[in-house]
């Protein structure tokens, strides 16, 4: 037996056995929910985190197409065990995840969309080509909805007419005021590791010139927070924090947003590579730069009208970045407020369209 059938069966077995117990403390259908979820990723938990909170209840993580498959035989999967499903927060309307979402319709599994994104899921996937199932696919769902307009776009490009911007599903969890402490010489920094050839270069040209920026801002009395969103963060972080001259100085990681936040209100700034770096931020009315590697950072940017924040990666020059972050200090107050507030208003529409949903 290989040790890809042997993974297979322990994720079936184990699956299996935590709906059993689910059913029995708590009979009845259940809300699914199709994400990278469990991996220790800030964004992606808090996303999942959101979704609970929208619902009232946690939802249950959809596995594989074929464990789904072998769970709907007996009725811990599909139609029988499912009265709706979500595919969730995250860049998921891509190669990744279709299998599964075709497997849940076939299942009889009522769909829709909770802020997600088309595209490249990040550093692990370039862009491609949109797939044509995903547009059979999306038009058998109830709703579609995507995080932004760029998002919508595409959509609409390859024949999925009824589809909506609701925002990225974070935005869920925005606080009622905004947290950040504006006045405050703290700056909320993340980098991360690429994968390509042409990411490496790139991130190396950026952690560079970032190394400069909080070296200048530490010896202008500064403070950094640098925050890993996942364990592979820790050594460009820490790479950076080197050539800043804050070597061994400690890297915050955060578990959920409730971590995030108590780190952001001593901040009035935030640089950040990884996309969530500025959703939080915003939520909690940090005015922030958000790296530009891939084009879900332009969808986010885009729904909340930053556009001029976005660092391009491509030809990264540290000049402009620069000039930007001297923007951003002109008036991180209104920044943030104005970030903030946009958040809230995709809350309170997040929240309406799970209603009309459930």
């Amino acid at each position: 037996m290989t040790l890809g059938r042997l993974q297979s069966l322990n994720n079936l077995a184990r699956t299996g056995l935590s709906r059993v117990a689910s059913t029995v403390a708590k009979p009845g259908r259940k809300v699914g929910y199709i994400g990278w979820v469990g991996h220790a990723n800030l964004g992606d938990e808090a996303m999942a985190d959101a979704a609970a909170h929208l619902l009232g209840q946690r939802p249950e993580i959809l596995s594989t197409p074929r464990v789904e498959q072998m769970l709907a035989a007996v009725r811990l999967g599909g139609q029988a065990r499912h009265r709706r499903a979500f595919v969730g927060g995250g860049t998921l309307i891509n190669g990744g995840y279709i299998d599964l979402v075709e497997r849940c319709l076939d299942a009889g599994v009522a769909m829709a969309t909770l802020g997600t994104g088309v595209g490249s899921p990040g550093f692990s996937a370039g862009e491609t080509a949109f797939d044509p199932r995903w547009t059979a696919a999306l038009n058998r769902f109830d709703r579609v909805g995507v995080r932004g307009p760029r998002s919508l776009a595409k959509l609409h490009d390859n024949g999925v007419a009824r589809a909506e911007v609701i925002g990225d599903l974070a935005l869920a969890l925005t606080p009622d005021a905004p947290l950040a402490s504006p006045d405050a010489r703290t700056i909320l920094f993340n980098t991360s590791p690429g994968q390509t050839a042409q990411d490496i270069a790139n991130l190396a040209a950026f952690d560079h010139a970032a190394g400069q920026l909080l070296g200048e801002l530490v010896a202008d009395g500064w403070k950094v927070m640098p925050l890993a969103f996942h364990a592979d963060d820790h050594a460009p972080i820490a790479a950076v924090l080197a050539a800043a001259g804050m070597g061994g100085a400690p890297i915050y990681q955060p578990r959920n947003f409730a971590g995030y936040a108590a780190l952001a209100r001593h901040a009035s700034v935030s640089l950040s590579v990884r996309l969530h770096g500025s959703v939080l931020a915003s939520m909690c009315g940090v005015a922030n730069l958000l790296v530009e590697y891939r084009g879900k950072c332009r969808d986010f940017a885009e729904s909340v009208g930053t556009e001029s924040s976005l660092v391009a990666l491509d030809g990264f020059s540290a000049d402009a970045m620069r000039a930007q972050f001297a923007a951003l200090l002109a008036d991180p107050a209104g920044r943030g407020r104005a970030l903030h507030a946009a958040c809230l208003r995709y809350r309170t529409g997040l929240e309406r369209y799970i209603a009309d949903l459930m």
